[in-house]
């Protein structure tokens, strides 16, 4: 089973599901969950309500991104996280950048999916009545833009998956084929148990993992790698 002690670290191109599995994860193995996100807002004075952080991002991005190149806070963050990554245990990192700058101690996974199922996702978490999949298609792809320029301006690295690099890569995209509540949940339920599933073998006990991949024939899909296990 996971390790109490241990850290998580969690990252992934925009709306890929980083905060809710981030969230789901320390929920369940009772661990203390630290969001980049949330101390960036917090930094920015920007009041917010979790209900409400996906169409706050969606509607400021541009304006906090401009903060962020006339400002530390960005560095100051990192920095924070990065130490914590190093001294504290049993936390789940929601981040972008943390597994580049933490060393090897936190486990750190990817999570995948493709821009349409993105979109998809972006549109669901603003409760439906935000922009439309198309829009927030485009909204995605102008942050994922920015956040690879980010990264390689401040540490000179590519912001993309890495099996050199990461210990596990999960893929998500299938799950949520349409722009529902119901869908959504549905694959955030599914995708949930690879997750658990993944950190437990990171951690040695393959047993759930193998038994995902025995009984749902999408596991292939969905799991791409996990360090130092043969995947059936």
């Amino acid at each position: 089973m996971y390790d109490p002690l241990m850290n998580v670290c969690f990252s992934g191109y925009t709306s890929v599901g980083k905060t809710t599995h981030s969230l789901l994860l320390a929920e369940s193995l009772g661990l203390t969950y630290v969001s980049a996100s949330e101390i960036l807002l917090d930094r920015l004075g920007v009041e917010r309500e979790s209900v409400h952080q996906s169409r706050t991002w969606f509607t400021r991005y541009a304006e906090f991104g401009a903060a962020l190149q006339s400002t530390t806070i960005d560095a100051e963050i990192d920095a924070e996280l990065e130490h914590r990554a190093r001294h504290d245990d049993g936390v789940v990192f929601d981040t972008r950048f943390l597994p580049w700058l933490s060393g090897d101690r936190p486990f750190r996974i990817w999570l995948a999916s493709d821009l349409a199922a993105r979109a998809r996702k972006c549109h669901v978490s603003m409760d439906g009545s935000g922009p439309g999949p198309v829009e927030c298609a485009r909204d995605v792809q102008r942050r994922d833009t920015l956040d690879v320029e980010r990264l390689l301006h401040a540490h000179g690295e590519i912001f993309a998956p890495d099996r050199e690099f990461f210990d596990a890569i999960l893929d998500n995209g299938m799950l949520i084929p349409q722009a529902t509540r119901e869908c959504a949940d549905r694959g955030i339920a599914v995708f949930h148990e690879y997750v658990l599933a993944t950190v437990n073998a990171l951690a040695g006990d393959t047993g759930m993992l193998f038994a995902l991949f025995r009984d749902d024939p999408r596991a292939r899909d969905i799991v791409r790698y996990v360090r130092g296990v043969a995947l059936p």
